[in-house]
């Protein structure tokens, strides 16, 4: 079921899962819808949630020679995702996925789902996961929250 607009421009915790690629997308280029994300708007209680695997994936994807990021920017990106993380226990679950290697972040997202309705898995694959309305991509996901608060800048 898709969420309605709010009527108010207070909005409750979104907990968010952010899948590798948006991180990396993020770090590469700004001003971008994952770059957004990831530095939070202040009118929003963005909370980022991971678990172990989760963690790893980042570190090891973010260490990457052919994404030459530094040390910097990587202790910087995990200094600000860091900041308020909502940790999430691995529940192994059975299903198929085109890249096993996502299992983590969708049980992630599901786990979350049952703790909250305002909880999303943002991917830029949504091929990678089964069809559903609060797995979206950092575009769809900006476009929910600016229809929560209409001077969200575009």
């Amino acid at each position: 079921m898709p969420l309605e607009k709010s009527s108010s421009k207070s909005v409750a915790q979104i907990y968010l899962i952010v899948d590798t690629n948006v991180v990396v997308s993020s770090l590469l280029k700004e001003q971008t819808p994952p770059w957004r994300i990831i530095n939070k708007d202040a009118r929003f209680s963005i909370v980022f949630c991971a678990n172990d695997d989760i963690m790893a994936e980042y570190k090891a994807v973010l260490h990457r020679a052919k994404f030459g990021f530094t040390k910097g920017m990587i202790d910087s990106f995990f200094a600000n995702f860091n900041r308020g993380l909502y940790p999430v226990s691995r529940k192994r679950l059975c299903f198929d996925l085109p890249d096993p290697k996502d299992a983590c972040f969708y049980e992630a997202y599901l786990i979350m789902r049952q703790k909250s309705d305002f909880s999303f898995l943002v991917t830029g694959n949504l091929r990678h996961f089964p069809k559903d309305d609060h797995v979206l991509s950092p575009r769809e996901l900006l476009d929910l929250l600016e229809s929560w608060d209409a001077d969200w800048p575009s």
